[in-house]
């Protein structure tokens, strides 16, 4: 079991209590590595994230690494927090993996074999228990007719599932809600081929309402997953890292740290962001100020709105700083569970579940909700205990993955990705691939160090020709 704990996440036992923090190997002590760090001025200073070769300072809320993504130890078995799945598809997570001698380490989520291949579907309370062989063919006849906007599944309307935009055409489809385009299949689709396509869109977009989502989302999802429903399934729900994502995460902030460039600060708020003179400020929520030549902010959209900006430095406005779809979990129903073998401690049998996008009232609440939808939908399986994270409530996501609104990426997104003067933006929340996934926040990450790199460079070689 990990030694260190994380305020964050929640544990309850059945028939015991509630107890909060949970043990994670990405907390950081002491939360900074300098007493001295105050009178520095740093060539980059990042807010979420690190990388090294430069002076650079990082700035976290959080008492942990990963943000979105991390990993509890409890009793001998990791638990994934978050961003439990990735794939060598996912060409910068992979090279990632590639890079700290990781290639090996993915694991498949396990089957428990003395249990039956089986799929419980549940249309608001009849019941069906299909094989999983019967359950695939439903599932693929229906989304493969739910995604077929162009004659040819997909691939006409977005033909570079990395670059959808490209296609101006397919702005048609992007003003369309996931429940439009629904509606607008439905009757090609049985009963219970509609029933399982709801559940399997409620895993992509986060158990949000369908009005509130954009189908162009889904059908990117598709198009990166190789336009199938079996690429879907694999890309994103099947392979995980051995060790557990917080481990993967230690190796950029190790790296760092080994390049004695690098200055951290955990544990604490950023308040504001100055860019004057050319130079960038950002005040903390204790009052210390630190200047850099650059800013890197990886805040999630769904927050970016509590950092107060310049208004000469920040000008996208509140109503598009608001158009996701969270995920929210555990709520007041469960929506999509998936096995995941066994507890390495007690052998008993470890679900992962996903709950609708309902608000709770307290993490009491939680607990007990999430439990008594357990014992209904799985009478026969007793429930010890249920760990998990609130990420609506939690102050630095208020919600889970990106999906964006109806009409959204045609209008904004390359607002987002775009720098204002001396600060940058590079969050998964905006990655031209896939975006809302670790491989997102990898990809605007490089991208955007790059960047600075390139003009911190440059401004050195012309400081010595001089």
């Amino acid at each position: 079991m990990s030694e260190k704990k994380t305020a964050e996440g929640h544990e309850y036992k059945v028939g015991g209590g509630i107890s909060n923090g949970l043990p994670c190997n990405g907390v950081i002590t002491p939360a900074s590595n300098s007493a001295q760090v105050t009178s520095k001025t740093f060539d980059t200073i990042i807010i979420g994230a690190g990388f090294a070769g430069h002076h650079v300072l990082l700035l976290e809320g959080r008492d942990r690494i990963g943000g979105r993504t991390w990993t509890s130890n409890v009793d001998g078995h990791l638990y994934e927090m978050g961003g439990t799945w990735i794939h060598w598809e996912q060409p910068h997570v992979y090279r990632e993996m590639a890079r700290y001698n990781l290639h090996r380490d993915f694991v498949a989520t396990s089957d428990v074999p003395d249990q039956p291949r089986s799929v419980l579907v549940d249309d608001d309370g009849e019941k069906q228990q299909l094989s999983l062989e019967t359950f695939d063919k439903l599932a693929d006849a229906a989304f493969k007719i739910y995604c077929n906007v162009d004659g040819e599944e997909g691939k006409m309307a977005i033909p570079f599932p990395h670059d959808s935009l490209r296609n101006l055409d397919a702005r048609a489809y992007e003003s369309l809600s996931v429940n439009d385009r629904l509606n607008q299949v439905r009757g090609s689709l049985t009963k219970t081929q509609i029933c399982i396509l709801k559940g399997s869109i409620e895993g992509i977009v986060g158990n949000e309402d369908f009005d509130n989502v954009g189908f162009f989302d889904v059908l990117r999802w598709w198009a990166l997953s190789g336009y199938s429903t079996s690429g879907l399934y694999e890309f994103t729900e099947v392979y995980k890292i051995k060790e557990g994502q917080t481990h993967f995460a230690l190796q950029f902030f190790k790296e760092a740290v080994q390049s004695r460039k690098f200055y951290y600060i955990f544990k604490t708020r950023v308040e504001s962001v100055s860019d004057k003179n050319g130079s960038v400020t950002v005040t903390l929520g204790d009052g210390r100020h630190f200047r850099g030549r650059f800013l890197i902010s990886t805040v999630p959209l769904n927050v970016l709105r509590e950092v107060k900006f310049t208004t000469e430095l920040f000008k996208i406005g509140a109503s598009e700083t608001r158009p996701l779809s969270v995920l929210r979990y555990p709520k007041a129903r469960m929506v999509t569970t998936l096995g995941d073998g066994r507890t390495e401690s007690s052998g008993s049998r470890h679900m992962i579940a996903f709950g609708r996008n309902d608000a709770s009232s307290s993490t009491e609440d939680d607990a007990k909700s999430f439990y008594a939808e357990a014992r209904e939908a799985y009478p026969d399986m007793p429930v010890e205990k249920v760990l998990w994270h609130n990420w609506s409530r939690d102050e630095y996501a208020k919600g889970g993955w990106c999906m964006y609104r109806p009409d959204f990426a045609f209008r904004y997104q390359e607002a987002l990705r775009r720098r204002a003067g001396n600060v940058l933006f590079a969050s998964a929340d905006w990655a031209l691939g896939w975006r809302g996934f670790i491989d997102g926040a990898i990809e605007e990450g490089t991208r955007v160090a790059f960047e600075v790199k390139n003009e911190l460079v440059s401004s050195h070689a012309t400081k010595a020709n001089l």
